[in-house]
């Protein structure tokens, strides 16, 4: 099996060398690994217009506590929790904790700001 080789496209975006496949992360692209789409007519999926990495959501606030990491990979890593005009506190990157506040990256909810002020 053919792994994808990623590469640094953008502060926060990494795409795959080989198969053109896409990642929003501003983790090192060396730490990624998946199954090669070598040969596809497209990359095996296409990015969101729009994420909460890099387009905030109308209801994103300020930071109000810090919070740490209980699962998997990222476990003891600190994060921001901020205030959410839905939620009470959301958190803008993919750490988790039981039953900790909601991610915006898959928040029904998300409305992203410029889209918000484009439609103005």
């Amino acid at each position: 099996m053919n792994l994808c080789r990623f590469e640094r496209i953008a502060a926060d975006r990494i795409r795959c060398t080989i198969c053109g496949t896409e990642r929003v992360t501003a983790d090192d692209p060396a730490t990624y690994q998946r199954p090669c789409g070598r040969g596809a007519i497209a990359p095996a999926y296409s990015l969101p217009e729009f994420h909460p990495l890099t387009d905030p959501c109308t209801h994103f606030g300020t930071v109000i506590r810090q919070g740490t990491c209980d699962v998997c990979g990222h476990r003891g890593k600190p994060y921001d929790i901020h205030a959410c005009a839905i939620h009470g506190e959301c958190q803008l990157r993919r750490f988790q904790t039981r039953n900790g506040p909601k991610w915006c990256g898959n928040c029904k909810e998300y409305q992203p700001l410029a889209a918000a002020m484009a439609s103005n």
